[in-house]
């Protein structure tokens, strides 16, 4: 049997505060500090309801379907995630795809830093405190989203660290169109 191996992150420029990864894979989902991919359950999203006989991915072990690609966007750069790639907590991160659904999720951040992902076409957040406007979302100090016009945005908070030492958390917000 032939092993292959997932493509080196992809590097997001950073400006201040602590690093972090945003993820669109789920092929290595496991200790990454930012994620953008499908919930558990849904196409692609790996064992759990749904998933068929032979472990995640289907029948017999299968793969996957493939997902349509998460592109991120900040400071005019862009940059198609395969992988993960690192961000800067404190910073507003565009997201844009094709899937349905993702989960967008922080770990390994220090209490109460922040990522704002700007979602076009998305419109549901399924956890944290919905806000009446963007700058409330901006001033808030726990997760949260808020739906513009033409646009979901989503401030995760980190809620820090997880007991070992290390910075932790691992506050994760399902998001749909």
């Amino acid at each position: 049997r032939q092993r292959t191996s997932s493509p080196p992150p992809t590097a997001m420029p950073a400006s201040s505060g602590h690093a972090a990864d945003v993820r669109a894979s789920v092929a290595r989902a496991a200790a990454t500090r930012a994620s953008a991919a499908p919930p558990r359950g849904a196409a692609g999203g790996g064992a759990g309801p749904g998933a068929g006989p032979g472990g995640p991915g289907g029948a017999f072990g299968a793969p996957p379907p493939a997902q349509p690609p998460v592109v991120l966007s900040r400071s005019g750069k862009v940059y198609t995630v395969t992988g993960a790639s690192n961000v800067r907590a404190g910073t507003t991160i565009k997201v844009t795809t094709e899937r349905p659904t993702m989960n967008l999720t922080l770990t390994e951040l220090d209490k109460d830093s922040w990522v704002v992902f700007e979602l076009p076409q998305f419109a549901t957040a399924a956890s944290g405190t919905a806000q009446t406007s963007l700058d409330a979302l901006r001033n808030a100090s726990e997760t949260s989203y808020f739906k513009g016009t033409d646009a979901l945005w989503v401030k995760i908070v980190s809620t820090g660290d997880s007991g070992t030492g290390a910075p932790g958390g691992g506050t994760s917000v399902p998001i749909s169109r």
